[in-house]
């Protein structure tokens, strides 16, 4: 009897690495990764009641990055573009937080982005802006220091030594006036209770008796009341990174003078109240996303430069340190002392 020849065995033996491969492509990974997203023009997005606005000859863009979910054949990918950016996604989401607070705190940084905007802007404007703090807000604790065991990332310190303290820098005050090794009592809102607690201060490296109780702080903003009726509504984008942004398209609705002076910029950067601009991170995806809005100018936060400069060598990119900085490159960019990228466009002066 003749018998059917028999499929060679190395094809059966490649076919089931084939479907493995294909397989292990389509499962699920613990990253995400950071695209560029859409670039917004803030002109469009900022409205004032009660005062002259004037138009823009040019336009000023807020970048954004988008984040998404990777297969393995995704991440592999992701690994080889040099515009995606791929991270651990406990670093987004952490697992002791659900994405729907992660989402909620990032609506509510752009909501605050939004008012430190709008009072850095009318204050370099020359208007009277009353800015209520309420504390200082622990940002991170070294964890070689006696504070480690009793403070925690997001603790509101409202007393320290028997003063009230509504600004990061009182408390720094009443901690560098007490020697190395003393004990300060605190009293600190955690959640919705307060309590009271004891740290011991050490000597800061390299000081000559200096002392710190070891963590970083920032002032707690609890209300900013406006001299205008000024709104900025981005929707649903999430961040404070668009705050630099916002600070400039404020300016250039309200001063008659146009600071774009014809020219697309583009930028980020956090800001506080007072002016001083702050890194934001994902600036290589925002670089990008600058670029396809046909930017001219892209504005970073100086500590950030490298990162954007590494990114084109087709857009003209400026480190700034404030709100101040921005305003004088923007109308004199040859003067920017960290900048990579073809030489600035000055733009038109009237």
């Amino acid at each position: 009897m003749n018998r059917a020849p028999r499929p060679p065995r190395r094809l059966f033996a490649l076919v089931p690495a084939a479907v493995l491969i294909v397989a292990l492509a389509s499962v699920n990974v613990p990253y995400i990764a950071l695209f560029p997203g859409p670039a917004r023009d803030v002109g469009a997005l900022i409205e004032v009641d009660g005062v002259a606005t004037h138009p823009s000859e040019g336009r000023l863009f807020l970048t954004t990055v988008q984040l998404g979910p990777l297969t393995l054949g995704q991440a592999v990918r992701a690994w080889l573009d040099d515009t995606i950016t791929v991270i651990d996604r406990d670093l987004i989401y952490p697992p002791d937080r659900t994405p729907d607070e992660v989402d909620d705190e990032n609506l509510r940084q752009m909501q605050q982005s939004q008012a430190f905007a709008a009072a850095a802007a009318l204050q370099h404007l020359g208007y009277r802006v009353n800015i209520v703090t309420s504390g200082a807000r622990v940002i991170t604790v070294a964890s070689d220091v006696p504070a480690a065991a009793v403070l925690r990332p997001g603790d509101v310190i409202v007393r320290a030594g028997g003063k009230a303290i509504q600004r990061s820098e009182q408390l720094t005050s009443v901690v560098g006036d007490a020697s190395v090794g003393a004990e300060i009592a605190l009293t600190v809102k955690r959640s919705d209770e307060e309590i009271d607690v004891k740290v011991r201060t050490v000597e800061r490296p390299g000081s000559d008796g200096e002392s710190i109780i070891g963590i970083f702080i920032e002032t707690v903003i609890s209300d900013i009341e406006l001299p205008l009726e000024l709104r900025i509504d981005a929707g649903e984008i999430g961040g404070p990174s668009a705050g630099l942004m916002f600070a400039l398209g404020v300016i250039d609705v309200l001063r008659e003078e146009d600071i774009t002076r014809g020219r697309v910029v583009a930028g980020t950067g956090e800001i506080t109240p007072d002016g001083v601009v702050g890194a934001v991170g994902a600036v290589a995806q925002k670089v990008v996303a600058a670029q396809r809005a046909g930017a001219e100018l892209f504005l970073v936060p100086d500590d950030e430069l490298e990162q954007a400069c590494g990114v084109t060598e087709t857009i003209t990119v400026i480190g700034v340190r404030t709100l101040a900085d921005a305003l004088g490159f923007l109308a004199a960019p040859e003067t920017a002392d960290r900048t990579c990228g073809p030489a600035p466009v000055v733009g038109a002066t009237g």
